[in-house]
């Protein structure tokens, strides 16, 4: 599975790995083939984005989620605005779950 966006990069797979990151993923052997078409090989990109993104942003679960949907390497404002925008985007669809993962969210 591949969507396009609207900007001209794809997403691949369930775990939705933007093509922006493609140039980090083959230096570990994953391609554009592999996110499409093996999920294994994609959720385990989607694991190995995120904790590159956590270790970026000193363990920021919220910067991290932005990371991983924007990049690792904003430069404009409009880029942080968007890792911004998603984070919450995130947050709203773990809220409305009401399970563990967001009692973990929060604390409690």
């Amino acid at each position: 599975m591949a969507n396009k966006n609207t900007n001209g990069s794809f997403d691949y797979g369930p775990a939705q790995v933007n093509s922006a990151w493609l140039s980090k993923t083959e230096e570990v052997g994953i391609g554009a083939s592999a996110l499409q078409h093996d999920t294994c090989a994609n959720l385990w990109a989607a694991g190995w984005i995120m904790r590159r993104c956590l270790n970026k942003f000193s363990n920021s679960f919220w910067h991290a989620v932005g990371c991983y949907h924007t990049g690792e390497n904003p430069k404009k404002p409009e880029q942080l605005a968007r890792q911004r925008t998603y984070a919450v985007k995130v947050y709203r669809a773990i809220e409305k779950t009401r399970g563990p993962f967001l009692k973990w969210l929060n604390g409690v």
